[in-house]
């Protein structure tokens, strides 16, 4: 079955090696204290394979918060942030610009 997927990933709380092994960069980022690690073993189609996503997990409202990916060996991974934007975000700036451009403009 391991063969056939894209993307294989497992979630692990972090052991006490593990927090030992980035507290620097939890301190250096002033990040909070990871309690979820998500161990990406596959990955296909993507440079992003072996690494480690770090997160805090809010179980009571079931929220993420991405913190860090590292590789196995603990290295810091730089990302760039991703901006995700809804079909009806995008209308409504359109609309607003359209709003905008159809405003005659005063002469003086």
């Amino acid at each position: 079955m391991a063969d056939k997927i894209d993307v294989g990933i497992i979630a692990l709380e972090p052991t006490a090696k593990d927090l030992e092994a980035i507290s620097h960069i939890v301190e250096e980022n002033s990040f909070v204290e990871p309690n979820i690690v998500f161990h990406v073993y596959k990955n296909r189609r993507s440079q992003y394979k072996g690494v480690r996503l770090w997160s805090r997990s809010d179980l009571g409202t079931c929220r993420i918060q991405d913190l860090f990916v590292t590789d196995t060996r603990y290295e810091l991974i730089p990302m760039k942030s991703t901006i995700i934007t809804t079909l009806k975000e995008q209308e409504k700036k359109e609309e607003e610009i359209r709003k905008i451009n159809s405003t005659p403009s005063k002469k003086f």
